[in-house]
């Protein structure tokens, strides 16, 4: 009887070991949402934005795995970029504009297509 004890509980310390084991070494970007501003920039240079300022993204809005950056390129340029996590990718739709005359103006689309895609997918 004792040594049917000391295998379950030398099971259970191997199942709880393998668990924290498991647990540590799972990929933190694929289960979180959470984009940090040097996330940020890297995804919008990936996605083919390059003229972004990489260190000016302003995260205006996070709610569940959607995040809302702006950035100020040019004198008074002003793009918006929606951010949603889908595991381990992020897509990207861009919006770009202007702060010309103290309010954002969204270009035409048309208009845009030396500033990057208007939508992208990219991975984390």
């Amino acid at each position: 009887m004792n040594h049917i004890k000391k295998i379950d509980l030398l099971f259970a310390a191997f199942v709880i070991l393998l668990s924290i084991f498991t647990f540590n070494c799972v990929d933190a970007s694929a289960n979180n949402h959470y984009l940090s501003k040097k996330e940020i920039s890297h995804l919008l240079i990936k996605g083919g934005y390059s003229t972004e300022s990489p260190e000016s993204p302003k995260v205006t809005k996070r709610v569940g795995n959607k995040t809302t950056v702006w950035t100020y390129p040019g004198a008074q340029g002003a793009d918006i970029f929606k951010l949603t996590t889908k595991g381990k990718y992020v897509h990207i739709h861009a919006t770009f504009g202007s702060l010309g005359g103290g309010h954002f103006s969204k270009y035409p689309n048309k208009d845009c297509k030396d500033f990057g895609p208007i939508k992208t997918v990219v991975k984390r």
